[in-house]
């Protein structure tokens, strides 16, 4: 329902980094807030940032506005574009194990724009991407990143499931190995395996990592949480969001493989100003009855936006 209702054509994201950090103070602000207020919210440690330094230097009278919050916007950064599909399962499954409750989650793709694509092409002549099949990656186009959402209209909450990048993480193993190799006939043939018999040559992949790939190894992951935020409040209306806590995650999830990266489920939520809370989403309590050591356990991370 929610994907039929959504806007038809290319839906674009326009990343630089420290963005998030203005986005988040627009909305807390709206049209205008005191900025000795907004150094006792839970947004305070935003105005230590570099991309918001400019606009407080030049509030007048110590008001921050939304106006000057949306000035901002230096001469370089990215323009990906967004898609958006399903994944999940009725059946509790062990491939849906990574969803909180049974069903489908809403999935938000971050896909790269054709000035990432034409020099990925021109450089690597790729018949395959570093992307695994059995995720959540957009089929007709290049997907940097996704989102998994759990949403619950009625109460006005939504649950980020996690956030994850296949093309990064494959192609930074691969970048390891080539590096690692003991001669370049060894290299060639992981390059040639990862992307197919034309991709061959470590000189051009390693053009490739260093000049088009690595803004987007910097900053994928706050420019995916940026848009997943955009996305929940701008286009369903949603202002209460949750974030998994990484030990709450892994539990409810029953993953005992190998785990997500920490830094994604610690650092990067503490850097967007999420609170940590022991009250979960009302779907995640509803779900069944939970015993006293059971709810002493559940932690998540939540933003009133």
């Amino acid at each position: 329902m929610i994907i039929a209702c959504l806007p038809k054509g290319r839906t674009f994201f326009h990343y630089f980094p420290g963005r998030y950090a203005l986005m988040l103070l627009e909305w807390h602000v709206k049209w205008g807030r005191p900025i000795h207020e907004v150094r006792r919210s839970p947004f305070a440690r935003l105005l230590k940032t570099k991309a918001v330094a400019p606009v407080l230097s030049q509030c007048g009278g110590g008001l921050l506005s939304r106006s000057a919050l949306q000035s901002v916007w230096p001469e370089w950064g990215e323009c990906y574009l967004l898609s958006v599909a399903k994944w999940g399962s009725q059946r509790r499954s062990w491939q849906w194990k990574q969803n909180t409750r049974r069903g489908f989650n809403l999935v938000l793709q971050l896909n790269f724009s054709m000035k990432h694509n034409r020099s990925y092409f021109e450089l690597l002549k790729p018949e395959m991407d570093p992307t695994s099949c059995g995720h959540p990656n957009a089929s007709r186009r290049k997907t940097l990143a996704w989102a998994r959402i759990d949403v619950e209209p009625a109460d006005g909450e939504a649950l980020i499931e996690e956030i994850q990048t296949d093309w990064i993480k494959y192609s930074r193993e691969t970048e390891a190995f080539v590096r690692s190799s003991r001669n370049a006939e060894e290299a060639r043939r992981r390059l040639s395996w990862e992307f197919g018999d034309e991709s061959s040559d470590p000189k051009r992949f390693r053009h490739y990592m260093q000049d088009v790939l690595r803004p987007h190894v910097k900053m994928w992951s706050e420019a995916m949480l940026s848009a997943a935020l955009w996305f929940i409040r701008e286009e369903m209306g949603i202002c209460r969001i949750f974030y998994h806590t990484f030990e709450t995650g892994r539990w409810l999830k029953g993953i005992d493989w190998t785990p997500p990266p920490r830094s994604l489920y610690t650092d990067l939520p503490s850097r967007f100003c999420f609170q940590e809370t022991a009250n979960p989403p009302s779907f995640v309590m509803n779900r069944r009855r939970w015993s006293y050591e059971e709810l002493e356990k559940l932690r998540f991370y939540v933003l009133e936006l």
